[in-house]
């Protein structure tokens, strides 16, 4: 049996801060997992394991320490981007979002989205940009699930004498 593939969405979505009025175009994806969505969500907050699967984001580099600490299952945030403090027009506020859900004990469904607004966003929108948001949300997902599908495999393999 062929392991489900992430589908890509573009339907303007929000995000907590980004309400729906804000945002110009929306470049997301979901997938269904058969695997504990506590295993998906470990795999997704472990930055230091990402150059094993995630190609779009191969390494992250933290200047803090407790930023790189695992997060637990149920927390939630916001991640802030800085920027200054000038009306510049061609800003493009974005933000990604990404939500696990169990659906049963050994499955879950993960959703993942990038919503951008401002007037840059327009021509991003109808450039190449949200396209190729779409195709990298979709590996991204997809990378994600043979990882852990991998990674659930080797803990439940027998060991060898």
């Amino acid at each position: 049996m062929e392991a489900p593939k992430a589908v890509g969405w573009t339907t303007p979505t929000a995000t907590p801060s980004l309400g729906t009025g804000r945002i110009v175009f929306t470049a997301g994806s979901t997938i269904v997992i058969d695997a504990p969505a506590k295993e998906v969500f470990n795999a997704m907050v472990d930055f230091r394991r990402y150059s094993e699967w995630n190609t779009w984001t191969p390494r992250l580099t933290f200047l803090d320490t407790e930023a790189s600490e695992a997060v637990e299952p149920g927390a939630s945030g916001i991640l802030e981007t800085l920027a200054d403090s000038g009306d510049d027009i061609m800003k493009i506020p974005i933000e990604r979002v990404q939500v696990v859900t169990a659906k049963g004990p050994d499955a879950c469904e993960v959703r993942n989205w990038e919503s951008l607004g401002g007037l840059a966003a327009y021509a991003m929108k109808l450039s190449w940009v949200s396209k190729q948001l779409e195709a990298a949300n979709v590996r991204y997902l997809d990378e994600l699930a043979a990882f852990v599908k991998g990674d659930v495999a080797k803990k439940a393999a027998p060991a060898k004498a």
